[in-house]
Protein backbone atom coordinates (compact mmCIF):
# COMPACT_ATOMS: atom_id res chain seq x y z
CA UNK A 1 0.00 0.00 0.00
CA UNK A 2 1.09 3.41 -0.93
CA UNK A 3 0.65 6.15 1.52
CA UNK A 4 -0.76 9.60 0.20
CA UNK A 5 -0.64 12.78 2.55
CA UNK A 6 -0.90 16.46 2.22
CA UNK A 7 0.44 19.05 4.59
CA UNK A 8 -1.17 22.37 5.67
CA UNK A 9 -1.12 25.39 7.99
CA UNK A 10 -4.71 26.06 9.19
CA UNK A 11 -6.26 28.71 11.64
CA UNK A 12 -9.38 28.26 13.37
CA UNK A 13 -11.62 29.96 10.92
CA UNK A 14 -10.56 27.79 8.04
CA UNK A 15 -10.30 24.40 10.27
CA UNK A 16 -14.14 24.76 10.62
CA UNK A 17 -15.07 25.65 7.06
CA UNK A 18 -12.67 22.15 5.90
CA UNK A 19 -14.44 20.16 8.48
CA UNK A 20 -17.81 21.38 7.91
CA UNK A 21 -17.48 20.75 4.31
CA UNK A 22 -16.40 17.18 5.01
CA UNK A 23 -19.17 16.40 7.40
CA UNK A 24 -22.02 18.18 4.68
CA UNK A 25 -20.48 16.12 1.75
CA UNK A 26 -19.72 12.31 3.36
CA UNK A 27 -21.54 10.85 6.11
CA UNK A 28 -19.10 10.18 8.53
CA UNK A 29 -17.47 9.72 12.37
CA UNK A 30 -14.18 10.25 14.10
CA UNK A 31 -12.55 9.03 16.84
CA UNK A 32 -9.41 9.88 18.69
CA UNK A 33 -6.51 8.23 17.41
CA UNK A 34 -3.15 7.01 19.11
CA UNK A 35 -2.64 4.59 21.54
CA UNK A 36 -5.20 5.45 25.19
CA UNK A 37 -5.38 4.62 28.35
CA UNK A 38 -8.85 3.79 27.86
CA UNK A 39 -11.45 2.88 25.06
CA UNK A 40 -12.69 5.64 22.90
CA UNK A 41 -16.01 6.03 21.23
CA UNK A 42 -16.80 7.95 17.77
CA UNK A 43 -18.53 11.67 17.53
CA UNK A 44 -20.38 12.96 14.19
CA UNK A 45 -18.54 15.96 14.38
CA UNK A 46 -15.66 18.09 15.33
CA UNK A 47 -15.97 21.32 14.06
CA UNK A 48 -17.78 22.60 17.29
CA UNK A 49 -15.23 20.26 19.29
CA UNK A 50 -13.64 23.10 22.25
CA UNK A 51 -9.99 24.47 21.33
CA UNK A 52 -10.44 22.83 17.44
CA UNK A 53 -7.42 25.49 15.53
CA UNK A 54 -5.19 25.73 18.89
CA UNK A 55 -2.95 23.08 20.10
CA UNK A 56 -1.20 21.89 23.13
CA UNK A 57 2.43 20.44 21.96
CA UNK A 58 4.98 22.82 19.38
CA UNK A 59 5.63 19.52 17.56
CA UNK A 60 3.41 18.48 15.37
CA UNK A 61 3.98 14.45 16.39
CA UNK A 62 2.53 15.03 20.06
CA UNK A 63 -0.64 16.92 19.54
CA UNK A 64 -4.41 15.29 18.54
CA UNK A 65 -5.10 13.47 15.16
CA UNK A 66 -8.36 12.17 14.39
CA UNK A 67 -9.30 8.86 12.27
CA UNK A 68 -12.57 9.35 9.88
CA UNK A 69 -14.18 7.07 9.08
CA UNK A 70 -17.78 6.23 7.25
CA UNK A 71 -20.73 6.27 10.09
CA UNK A 72 -21.68 2.63 8.18
CA UNK A 73 -17.97 1.32 9.54
CA UNK A 74 -17.59 0.23 12.92
CA UNK A 75 -14.11 1.36 14.93
CA UNK A 76 -11.83 -1.29 15.67
CA UNK A 77 -9.99 -0.84 18.45
CA UNK A 78 -6.54 -3.05 19.31
CA UNK A 79 -6.26 -4.29 22.84
CA UNK A 80 -2.71 -3.88 23.72
CA UNK A 81 -1.54 -5.23 27.03
CA UNK A 82 1.71 -3.59 28.90
CA UNK A 83 4.33 -5.25 29.99
CA UNK A 84 3.77 -3.07 33.78
CA UNK A 85 0.28 -4.77 33.36
CA UNK A 86 -2.69 -2.89 32.40
CA UNK A 87 -3.82 -2.84 28.76
CA UNK A 88 -3.95 0.31 26.18
CA UNK A 89 -6.23 0.79 23.16
CA UNK A 90 -4.70 1.29 19.44
CA UNK A 91 -7.08 3.41 17.28
CA UNK A 92 -5.58 3.49 14.01
CA UNK A 93 -5.17 2.31 9.92
CA UNK A 94 -3.78 -0.90 11.22
CA UNK A 95 -7.84 -2.59 12.15
CA UNK A 96 -9.65 0.56 10.50
CA UNK A 97 -8.12 0.23 6.72
CA UNK A 98 -11.07 2.13 5.57
CA UNK A 99 -9.80 5.65 7.23
CA UNK A 100 -8.00 8.96 6.89
CA UNK A 101 -6.51 9.99 9.51
CA UNK A 102 -6.24 14.13 10.38
CA UNK A 103 -3.40 15.43 12.41
CA UNK A 104 -4.01 18.35 14.13
CA UNK A 105 -2.07 21.67 13.98
CA UNK A 106 -3.00 24.84 14.89
CA UNK A 107 -2.21 28.43 16.66
CA UNK A 108 0.49 27.19 19.68
CA UNK A 109 1.27 29.96 22.15
CA UNK A 110 0.00 32.73 19.87
CA UNK A 111 3.85 32.36 18.60
CA UNK A 112 3.89 29.71 16.05
CA UNK A 113 1.04 27.43 13.94
CA UNK A 114 1.81 24.07 13.67
CA UNK A 115 1.17 21.67 10.69
CA UNK A 116 -1.54 20.08 9.74
CA UNK A 117 -1.69 16.52 8.00
CA UNK A 118 -4.08 14.71 6.42
CA UNK A 119 -2.93 10.60 5.55
CA UNK A 120 -3.93 7.39 4.68
CA UNK A 121 -2.38 4.06 3.64
CA UNK A 122 -5.64 2.67 2.02
CA UNK A 123 -6.80 2.55 -1.67
CA UNK A 124 -10.56 1.62 -0.37
CA UNK A 125 -13.52 3.54 -2.63
CA UNK A 126 -14.01 5.82 0.95
CA UNK A 127 -10.60 6.44 1.27
CA UNK A 128 -10.03 7.47 -2.04
CA UNK A 129 -12.83 10.09 -2.48
CA UNK A 130 -12.70 11.73 0.63
CA UNK A 131 -9.03 12.04 0.61
CA UNK A 132 -9.44 13.92 -2.89
CA UNK A 133 -12.19 15.70 -1.96
CA UNK A 134 -9.94 16.82 1.09
CA UNK A 135 -6.95 17.38 -1.44
CA UNK A 136 -8.96 19.71 -3.78
CA UNK A 137 -10.45 21.52 -0.99
CA UNK A 138 -6.94 22.45 0.18
CA UNK A 139 -5.42 22.91 -2.83
CA UNK A 140 -8.41 25.56 -3.99
CA UNK A 141 -8.48 27.59 -1.18
CA UNK A 142 -4.70 27.10 0.18
CA UNK A 143 -1.48 28.94 -1.57
CA UNK A 144 0.60 26.43 -2.24
CA UNK A 145 4.38 27.40 -0.65
CA UNK A 146 6.84 24.88 -1.49
CA UNK A 147 4.73 21.44 -0.69
CA UNK A 148 2.32 23.02 2.25
CA UNK A 149 -0.60 24.82 1.71
CA UNK A 150 -1.06 27.59 3.70
CA UNK A 151 -4.50 29.30 4.28
CA UNK A 152 -5.48 32.83 4.37
CA UNK A 153 -5.46 33.76 7.85
CA UNK A 154 -1.80 31.73 8.53
CA UNK A 155 -0.50 33.75 5.52
CA UNK A 156 -1.55 36.67 7.11
CA UNK A 157 -0.08 35.45 10.95
CA UNK A 158 3.28 34.75 8.95
CA UNK A 159 3.92 37.88 7.80
CA UNK A 160 3.43 39.47 11.35
CA UNK A 161 5.84 37.15 12.40
CA UNK A 162 4.49 34.22 13.38
CA UNK A 163 6.59 31.24 12.57
CA UNK A 164 4.91 28.24 10.42
CA UNK A 165 6.84 25.24 11.68
CA UNK A 166 5.99 21.13 12.70
CA UNK A 167 8.42 21.48 15.53
CA UNK A 168 8.46 24.82 17.74
CA UNK A 169 11.61 23.53 19.27
CA UNK A 170 13.52 23.06 16.09
CA UNK A 171 15.76 25.33 14.48
CA UNK A 172 14.26 28.28 12.78
CA UNK A 173 15.98 26.82 9.49
CA UNK A 174 13.40 24.17 9.37
CA UNK A 175 10.42 26.66 9.44
CA UNK A 176 8.53 27.60 6.19
CA UNK A 177 9.54 31.19 5.59
CA UNK A 178 7.35 32.86 3.17
CA UNK A 179 9.69 35.28 0.22
CA UNK A 180 8.25 38.10 -1.52
CA UNK A 181 7.07 36.27 -4.22
CA UNK A 182 5.15 34.11 -1.39
CA UNK A 183 3.19 37.00 -0.51
CA UNK A 184 2.16 38.34 -3.53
Amino acid sequence: MRSKQIFFYVLKEDLVKILKSIESNFDIKYAEAGLMNERVSSIDSLASVEGIGNVDYGDWNHNKKYLLLSKSKSLQIREIPQKKGGIKYAIDQMKNEDSVVFYFGGLYKDDAIIASKIATISNTEFTKNIFKYISNYIKKNFKNVRGFYVSSGSLEKAKNGIRLTTDTNGSLDYDLVLTNSTNS
